[in-house]
């Protein structure tokens, strides 16, 4: 009796220690949707908060590329859905100066709205400019970006498409707010713990 007591509690004390350090270190699994972004969680040091980053890492500029960037904070369900800040990435050979710093964005022709604040910066480097824009939208606005079948975005005079890879990249991302959507529209659940340390 005595050693099956002492084998139960070592194997409780090691769920115990495996699930701590699962919340302190999020390893990736092998996702469902076909994209080639890296999508991962980690620890955000000066937020104190988990951080899930979108990201093409291989985006090395080149001449009139585009690329996404994407990032949301985890918080308790209860203060609502995260919202999303979104960034699109234009590289060209020419100068930042020449481009109007306006952006705009339209799901099967349609104008988006979209409010609050656009972030602009760029960065110049060996004959190529990478300028970014940035946009702070909610899980419903992700969720009508994701699903057009044609989603421009425009800065300036410059138009790009968002492509395939980059819409099922944000659809699995919006998978990862859909939790906080459906406590909020149940009003939540007695004993729900979802706030990460």
């Amino acid at each position: 009796m005595y050693f099956a007591r002492t084998i139960l509690l070592a194997t409780l004390l090691l769920s115990c220690a495996c699930l701590g350090f699962g919340q302190k270190f999020c390893r990736s699994v092998r996702s469902p949707y076909k994209h080639t972004a890296n999508i991962a969680s980690r620890y955000d040091e000066h937020a104190r908060r988990m951080k899930t980053v979108l990201e093409y890492p291989n985006f090395d500029g080149g001449e009139d590329g585009f690329t996404i960037y994407a990032t949301f904070y985890h918080h308790d369900v209860k203060l609502g859905t995260p919202t999303v800040d979104l960034y699109f990435l234009f590289a060209s050979s020419q100068s930042s100066a020449q481009h109007a710093r306006d952006l705009s964005l339209s799901v099967n022709g349609r104008p988006l709205a979209f409010t609050g604040p656009i972030q602009f910066a760029s960065q110049t480097g060996h004959h190529t400019t990478i300028e970014q824009a940035g946009i702070t939208i909610t899980y419903e606005k992700l969720l009508e970006i994701t699903s057009g079948q044609k989603t421009e975005v425009r800065l300036g005079s410059t138009s790009r498409k968002l492509t395939n890879d980059n819409l099922e990249a944000l659809r699995e991302l919006a998978s990862l707010l859909a939790p906080y959507s459906q406590w909020a529209k149940q009003g939540g659940a007695p004993g729900t713990a979802w706030t990460v340390h």
